[in-house]
């Protein structure tokens, strides 16, 4: 044993870097072969191979997409009542415009003739049509719901109430 053992380290002595490569390259294949890369894990701050890794990324995209179909849900529900408050609001608008437009006219019509009465132009034709006209308004409006009252009594003594 001892002459092989001898033999072997003559041998390293004669071919000192040739044994020093082979040792090294027999260290480097071991380490290659034998030890697995590692990086942080995902999920939890640990150091995992790529296979767990991969695991870890199938897990996590899995979330980011069952909480991107839970977000647009939440989206089309908000899209949905947006456009029903903008339906809503130009509702509200276009009435309130109306009732402004109506107004507005009747500040014209009874603004125009104090105007004129101001300015001393009163034109009597146009003042009495214009008084005629506010007056037959008024009446017809009064006439509208007092007809609207009366029918709800007949109806009242027509169904036998008799309270009217």
């Amino acid at each position: 044993m001892n002459d092989v053992l001898h033999g072997a380290l003559k041998w390293i002595d004669y071919n000192r870097y040739l044994a020093i490569g082979l040792v090294l390259a027999l260290a480097a294949t071991a380490w290659l072969v034998g030890c697995q890369a590692r990086t942080t894990g995902l999920i939890a701050q640990e150091a995992v191979t790529r296979p767990a890794f991969e695991r870890q990324v199938i897990s996590v995209e899995q979330s980011f997409a069952a909480r991107n179909v839970a977000l647009q849900a939440q989206i089309d529900t908000l899209n949905t009542e947006i456009a029903a408050a903008n339906a809503d609001i130009e509702a509200g608008r276009s009435h309130l415009d109306r009732q402004d437009e109506f107004r507005g006219s009747i500040v014209k019509f009874v603004g125009g003739a104090l105007a004129d009465a101001a300015a001393g132009t009163i034109d009597p034709g146009g003042l009495v049509t214009s008084a005629l006209l506010l007056l037959s308004a008024g009446a017809g409006l009064g006439t509208f719901t007092d007809n609207i009252r009366k029918n709800g009594k007949i109806k009242e003594l027509k169904a036998g109430n008799g309270t009217a």
